[in-house]
């Protein structure tokens, strides 16, 4: 059986930010980066479909956006020349599972 560690965020950290007003929650889980809050996955969250999501739910949603931005980063070089984003993925998904 594979020893699986939890995964560490390297370039990100996730937290509740609070909203006001748009939803019924009062705060939602956001992925901040060296450079800019993920308004985006506000934007995600506060749609139609999912705002009736558990929180636990936007919280492995959060964690899961944080650690595809840390692997983009940290693997950006590597598939610079690229053309494909299949690979990436693929790696990616690979990577979570080492």
């Amino acid at each position: 059986m594979a020893n699986f560690e939890r995964l560490r965020p390297l370039h990100h950290t996730t937290c509740d930010y609070p909203i006001s007003g748009v939803t019924e929650l009062s705060s939602i889980r956001v992925v901040v980066t060296e450079h800019v809050l993920l308004e985006s996955l506000i934007d995600y969250f506060q749609c139609a479909e999912n705002r009736g999501k558990s929180p636990a739910w936007r919280a492995w949603v959060a964690r899961s956006v944080g650690y595809f931005y840390d692997f983009s980063v940290q693997a950006r070089p590597l598939y610079e020349s690229m053309p494909s984003p299949t690979a990436f993925l693929s790696d990616f998904a690979y990577h979570l599972l080492i």
